[in-house]
């Protein structure tokens, strides 16, 4: 029922204080006018469809960190970052943007729109001005640098994910598993270079879930969705790097237009590469194939999943 107050710990709204909030913006004052579908998707206990005429709008509730990234956007009005058109709503956790007719992106393709406003929306938050004025949500994230926690992450996901694979390859013996252990196996004599690489690479804010599942394929072209995960900054190259490795134009893209590989070479933006896909493979190898999950269900998935990965993580070996 819309009226029941969801009790979990990421959330403290009820769909009364939805509604009343709603209520005080014009064009929602009649709210019995108005088609709501609930929608069960996401972690958030309230997110609906609202429509009325040809109308439709997206509208959930929103964690802090993510309420503030909205903001940012609204800021910004990126055309492939779909952005709240009541950004007054946001202080309230409330996000209402315009309904996206489209379907999830299923190949590691990248519309170059999609990341040239990515990389905008990166070198305007690099600007500690801009991020100050509009942190509507007094949160304190902004970092430039490392403070031990990139690399805390990066051995976490490195343990986690070997021992995920090697336990993975008990279970089913696959060849495709035996390519991403000699993967490992080769780049683990340079451990520690690569992940003091990593967490010394310049840090930008991140989307921190840029894959294809929150990339939705519209008429007018890729729309990076969900900022749920977006909590703060990060080696700047770590979101996108696995649509980068194989896509040329994509790279240049890169070095061309973000601010953080003017004053260096482009031999070194693609060492930066290389080592933010090592990143992203473990980070693959740490959430999408532990015990139980659902990605590894049958012998079958597991291949076919661990197949399309080596696509991309092959270059590695």
């Amino acid at each position: 029922m819309m009226n029941k107050k969801f009790l979990g710990h990421i959330s403290n709204l009820d769909y009364g204080h939805i509604k009343r909030e709603l209520n005080k913006i014009t064009e929602f004052s009649d709210l019995s006018s108005w088609k709501i579908k609930k929608l069960n998707i996401g972690e958030m206990e309230h997110t609906y469809l609202f429509s009325k005429g040809d109308k439709k709008y997206f509208v959930k509730e929103v964690k802090p960190h993510e309420a503030q990234v909205n903001y940012f956007l609204c800021s910004l009005k990126l055309n492939h970052l779909p952005y709240s058109i009541h950004p007054e709503l946001l202080k309230k956790r409330i996000l209402v943007m315009p309904y996206l007719k489209g379907k999830m992106l299923r190949k590691r393709k990248i519309d170059y729109n999609l990341l040239g406003d990515f990389i905008k929306f990166q070198n305007k938050m690099h600007n500690r001005i801009f991020f100050s004025k509009n942190n509507i949500m007094n949160l304190k994230n902004y970092s430039n640098k490392d403070e031990g926690f990139c690399i805390k992450n990066f051995n976490r996901d490195w343990n986690v994910g070997y021992k995920n694979i090697i336990n993975l390859k008990k279970i089913y013996n696959l060849d495709i598993i035996s390519k991403f252990i000699e993967i490992i196996d080769k780049i683990n004599s340079e451990r520690d270079k690569i992940i003091k690489e990593f967490s010394q690479m310049p840090f930008a804010r991140q989307h921190h879930d840029f894959r294809e599942d929150n990339i939705l394929v519209t008429k007018k072209g890729q729309m990076l969705i969900d900022w749920g995960s977006s909590y703060g900054y990060g080696s700047f190259m770590y979101d996108y790097a696995d649509f980068l490795i194989n896509d040329r134009k994509a790279l240049n893209l890169v070095v061309n237009e973000s601010i953080f590989c003017k004053k260096v070479s482009k031999e070194k933006v693609k060492r930066w590469l290389y080592v933010s896909l090592i990143k992203k493979m473990f980070n693959m190898l740490c959430w999408y194939i532990p015990k139980g999950h659902r990605n590894i269900a049958t012998k079958k998935r597991a291949k076919k999943m661990l197949e399309y990965e080596y696509k991309t993580y092959k270059v590695l070996k």
